[in-house]
């Protein structure tokens, strides 16, 4: 029989104690660092000369993903990688000893220096989120980019749904949604389907209930939620440490995710029921507010 590299890579894999494993996929991934490093010094040369601009591309970002066949977000973080040129960025990803993950999410902190070895690389990418400053005019213009599209398929058997929606309305529709999903029955056969599509089932659901009159006026004029809306139960984190000095352009976010900025939040204070928790830099709870109209 004929055996392949793959086959015999299985079989010596399958052989391998648990700890032989975990070091293979270790170095591994130290071996995938050194690759990037060379990419980013490549890529950095690159953009120094603007190679995108001579080949007609409108970013670097955009030459990257187009030329290394990556996609954007490999090439955003490729190209911001090589633009910051952080020593301790740069050893670390050459030496292999700093997962390319990692370099790229320090790469967006305010001191690039720090690898912060305490957070995964979830928190990583929540710090350098909550570093970013969001303004009044970051509400607005989420606000004004909303859209909603639907396209049929070429033979009218389905419908594919995508849009933009600010933070607040997503975290809101979602959690609606969910909300729905988990009161609908199961399948016929029992069966339990996925979360997906049970959040089909549940727009669909409201959809069904055609509300009538219109309050939409409101809500179209970017001023707040219809009149006739239930109040929004919300609990919003304040990060005290980034939040007080930036006036609220940073350190605040919705239970679930979503970042919201100070005309966001201002919303959120007067118009809905909320619940306000402060937090130091370690996530260590200052004090919980009763929850307030």
């Amino acid at each position: 029989m004929f055996v392949t590299a793959d086959t015999a890579l299985s079989t010596s894999v399958h052989a391998a104690t648990s700890d032989v494993l975990e070091r293979l996929l270790i170095e591994a991934e130290a071996g995938v660092a050194r690759l990037r490093h060379m990419q980013t010094v490549v890529v950095r040369e690159l953009d120094q000369r603007q190679i995108a601009t001579a080949d007609g591309c409108r970013t670097m970002v955009q030459w990257v993903s187009s030329r290394a066949d990556v996609g954007a977000e490999t090439a955003r973080a490729l190209v911001r990688v090589a633009q910051v040129d952080v020593p301790v960025l740069n050893t670390g990803l050459e030496d292999g000893d700093v997962s390319f993950d990692r370099v790229s999410e320090v790469a967006r902190l305010d001191d690039p220096s720090d690898l912060r070895p305490e957070l995964d690389i979830a928190g990583l990418r929540r710090t350098a989120g909550l570093e970013v400053e969001l303004s009044c005019d970051d509400d607005h213009k989420a606000f004004e980019a909303r859209r909603l599209i639907a396209q049929p398929d070429l033979h009218g058997l389905s419908w594919k749904l995508s849009g933009l929606v600010p933070a607040l309305e997503g975290a809101q529709i979602f959690s609606t949604l969910d909300e729905i999903a988990d009161t609908l029955p199961d399948a016929p056969d029992g069966a339990r389907e996925s979360r997906m599509a049970r959040r089909v089932d549940a727009l669909t659901a409201v959809c069904d209930r055609r509300p009538s009159g219109d309050h939409g006026q409101e809500r179209r004029s970017g001023t707040g939620p219809s009149s006739g809306a239930p109040d929004v139960i919300a609990t919003v984190i304040v990060d005290a440490t980034t939040a007080a000095p930036t006036n609220g352009q940073q350190g605040a976010w919705l239970v679930g995710g979503p970042r919201v900025g100070p005309a966001t939040l201002a919303r959120i204070l007067c118009e809905g029921t909320i619940e306000v928790t402060a937090m130091t830099s370690d996530g260590t709870p200052l004090e919980i507010g009763r929850a307030h109209v």
